[in-house]
């Protein structure tokens, strides 16, 4: 999988801390991004150099070259493999007892019935993982890969001297596969590839930058310039129609929740009216470009990858940083569909 670009406007925006449409108050600046050569590298200039990876942001400098490219690890793709082996196999019951595929119901003399499993086809399909995951992991040079192919070995190799020195029940010889099994899927569950935890986040930010464009685009509605005395009619009307109810209705109960149901309706476009009139896509806007700028630092860290651990140390922090623009993306969103389901109600 490629990299995913990420909004490289939103990044430089970020740097503009006092807003004043100039990135070198904050950014020294040791690249040639002063296009028009006024001593000063304003927002749009910083974005059109991030845009066409002329240039890198490090340590507060504007640097003159090719962004890095987060590494591929090939231990991590074993460990994925060997994470879904054991994930399937974990699917063929529990540690007590197979799932239902290996039991059958079967009657007594007497009319009663009771549960019989079918240890040994259980078994053996377990066994069937474990030689899997050992063929995957057995060729593996990195210390939990080998750990890995030893575990599953000697479960293979315990389970046929069990079986051959009649040591223990099929349901005991079921349950040390199983737990084996259960601890290697543990075991090789690893973090994302860097640069999935790059895109992850990268992906979140430009879809939220759609969303406040999409709640830009609907405060710019016709309908917003006259939407408050349209609302404030439209509520009225509706509670003045709860108010009007017949009193024979309320009789049948039909009255009592049709009164109900115009009165939520009103607070419902109230509650709407409230949206739009409190909405600032340039808030989130900005706010979007402090969480990009953040996205951008967390991405130079991949470059520099080497193993597992700096891995999930990516990955733990592009969590967050993803989660705060989608939680930003989804409360643009959220807006604009009230403001949406406001301009059409007070259209009716």
């Amino acid at each position: 999988m490629g990299q995913v670009k990420i909004d490289a406007r939103l990044v430089a925006a970020g740097y503009d801390k006092n807003r004043n449409g100039i990135v070198s108050d904050e950014l020294k600046i040791d690249a040639p991004v002063d296009t028009d050569g006024n001593g000063q590298v304003s927002v749009g200039e910083l974005a059109t150099a991030l845009g066409s990876d002329q240039v890198v942001i490090s340590n507060g400098y504007v640097q003159a070259r090719k962004p890095g490219q987060a590494p591929d690890m090939p231990e991590l793709r074993i460990m994925k493999s060997i994470h879904e082996i054991s994930g399937e196999a974990m699917t063929f019951g529990g540690p007590q007892y197979p799932a239902w595929r290996y039991q059958e119901t079967r009657s007594r003399s007497d009319g009663s019935t009771y549960t019989y499993y079918h240890w040994r086809e259980a078994i053996a399909d377990l066994r069937s993982k474990l030689q899997a995951i050992e063929a995957v992991a057995g060729n593996q040079t990195d210390f939990r890969s080998k750990t890995i192919a030893d575990m599953a070995r000697n479960a293979l190799w315990q389970n046929t001297w069990s079986e051959l020195l009649d040591d223990g029940t099929s349901r005991s010889r079921y349950a040390a596969l199983y737990v084996a099994v259960q601890s290697i899927n543990s075991m090789s569950k690893v973090p994302p590839q860097p640069v999935d935890s790059v895109n992850g986040m990268f992906n979140a930010v430009n879809g939220a930058k759609g969303a406040v464009d999409g709640l830009r685009n609907t405060m710019k509605d016709p309908g917003v310039v006259s939407a408050d005395e349209k609302a404030r009619n439209k509520a009225s009307d509706l509670r003045q129609k709860a108010q009007s109810i017949p009193w024979w209705q309320y009789l049948l109960i039909f009255g009592f929740f049709k009164k109900m149901s115009l009165n939520n309706q009103a607070k419902k476009v109230e509650e709407n009216l409230s949206v739009l009139k409190a909405a600032n896509p340039d808030n989130f806007e900005f706010q979007l470009s402090e969480t990009a700028r953040k996205a951008y630092e967390t991405s130079q860290t991949a470059w520099g990858a080497k193993n597992i651990d700096d891995a999930q140390a990516l990955a733990n922090s592009a969590g967050p940083i993803q989660n705060e623009a989608s939680g930003i993306g989804s409360n643009a969103a959220g807006q604009a569909k009230k403001i949406q389901d406001l301009l059409k109600t007070i259209s009716q």
